[in-house]
């Protein structure tokens, strides 16, 4: 039993139960008769006192025509790649060989620096990299090992950097997402 007393646990039974049998009690007076029927009273299936309704059929304009047809064909086509995901084709820069240069020894092959582009901006005041999160503009240094940048392309999104007084150059691109 309640710890508040009888009278509290007939009024919240209340509040729940009264609203129930409003809502039914109304829907028993309001509802039609049942009429009975007997086992001897033999029921027709389908007869419904309703002429029988003639089968739909759509009338078509030939623009509608047009447009399944059209549907029909594109169900055949296979599905492309996703129009998301930009497909760079990777060609590989040939390998120059071993080094024979003499003066190789007096100035070592740097490595092009070890950095990320992450996004490539087109603007009427000269294109910008952000690279490695700070901005880079044409003729300004990447790192300290003295390379440069030379160009920014925003329609390959990738940055062309070169190495002053040996004339090496290496391009960086924007990576794109891994597809699973």
């Amino acid at each position: 039993m309640s710890a508040r007393g009888p009278r509290a646990l007939s009024m919240d039974l209340g509040v729940f139960l009264l609203p129930l049998l409003l809502v039914k009690g109304t829907a028993i007076m309001v509802a039609e008769p049942v009429q009975a029927v007997s086992a001897s009273t033999a029921i027709v299936a389908g007869s419904t006192g309703v002429d029988s309704v003639a089968e739909y059929k759509p009338e078509w304009t030939l623009q509608q025509f047009a447009a399944a047809a059209y549907i029909d064909q594109l169900r055949e086509l296979p599905f492309g790649p996703s129009p998301l995901l930009h497909i760079v084709e990777w060609q590989p820069t040939p390998n120059p060989g071993p080094n024979t240069d003499p003066t190789a020894n007096e100035n070592p092959i740097l490595p092009p620096p070890d950095v990320t582009v992450q996004m490539i901006l087109k603007s009427r005041r000269g294109n910008v990299a952000l690279i490695n999160h700070r901005r880079y503009r044409v003729g300004d240094a990447i790192g300290s090992d003295g390379w440069v940048v030379q160009s920014i392309d925003p329609s390959t999104r990738s940055v062309l950097i070169m190495l002053p007084g040996t004339g090496r150059t290496a391009t960086l691109s924007v990576p794109l997402p891994r597809s699973r």
